[in-house]
């Protein structure tokens, strides 16, 4: 017996290792996936489609961070900075035709100026004899230009050799945007024009401001120098075409679009701002009695 089992244990041990190299092959009914042609073409569609879509979202990002800095989250959208970076971030853009060109009249041989066509804009300009609304639209134009300045933002504006606790401006200086300056500017130069008419009659509907008039060279010297100023460093680059004066032909040239801030924004942020400057005007109070 001891025999036979010492016979019988090779064979044992050879069928246990052909079990186990059983084990270690693949099975012949699952044989191991390979990627076709057809399946790489899609992956790689894929891939492609992904990447142009991140291409292009980070090409919208940067547009738009151009046209509209983003402004950080702990600074008020309303305060001022010196370079009012704070306000351009909330003014969107618009594509605007200006109007109110001029044409030449060959009868006549004189220029005349078109009037706007369906425009629900009020008139800025003309005869204040004739033009009805005319000061009135300026006035709601020029509103509530100016608004107070809190120390910290009055402090870039004084020369760094003024003390901000010692100067007598701080907490009385006020500021405006430079839009509005420019507009008095212009309206100053309006009311000069018809000097003689507003020094007789004074604006029309009752409405009252110190007006420049031709006596006052230096303030509207200013304004002609300042408004130079503004439009150089502007510098607009759109084409205007322009045809001789004294041209016959009846071609109709188009009127270039402008890309231009949106002035219900521009008020939407002084208005916003006037807001503001109530609301801390009045904290303000409150922690003085507060503390009295």
């Amino acid at each position: 017996m001891a025999a036979e089992k010492h016979i019988q244990l090779p064979t044992v041990l050879d069928e246990k290792r052909m079990e186990e190299a059983r084990c270690c092959q693949p099975a012949a009914e699952y044989p191991t996936p390979a990627l076709s042609t057809h399946s790489f073409q899609h992956v790689l569609i894929f891939a492609l489609f992904c990447s142009n879509i991140f291409f292009a979202s980070l090409a919208v990002f940067f547009y738009t961070n151009a046209q509209c800095p983003v402004v950080p989250r702990r600074l008020d959208p309303f305060s001022i900075s010196a370079s009012s970076r704070d306000a351009r971030a909330h003014i969107r853009y618009e594509q605007r035709n200006f109007t109110g060109a001029l044409k030449y009249n060959t009868t006549a041989g004189e220029l005349y100026r078109v009037a706007a066509i369906n425009s629900s804009e009020p008139s800025y300009v003309g005869d204040p004899r004739t033009t009805s609304g005319l000061d009135r639209a300026w006035k709601n134009l020029l509103s509530g230009s100016k608004f107070p300045l809190s120390n910290e933002e009055a402090t870039p504006y004084l020369h760094a050799s003024q003390p901000t606790t010692k100067s007598p401006v701080v907490g009385t200086l006020y500021g405006e945007l430079s839009v509005f300056h420019n507009l008095e500017c212009l309206n100053a130069i309006r009311l000069a024009l018809d000097d003689d008419f507003y020094r007789e009659h004074g604006p029309q509907d009752g409405l009252g401001w110190q007006k420049a008039t031709r006596s006052d060279r230096a303030s509207l010297d200013h304004c002609i120098d300042h408004l130079r100023q503004e439009l150089q460093c502007s510098a607009d680059l759109t084409v205007v075409p322009v045809l001789p004066r004294t041209t016959t032909t009846t071609t109709e040239l188009a009127v270039q679009p402008r890309t231009c801030r949106r002035w219900d924004d521009v008020r939407s942020w002084l208005d916003r701002r006037h807001e503001r400057s109530r609301f801390s005007s009045h904290r303000q109070d409150q922690q003085t009695y507060a503390g009295a």
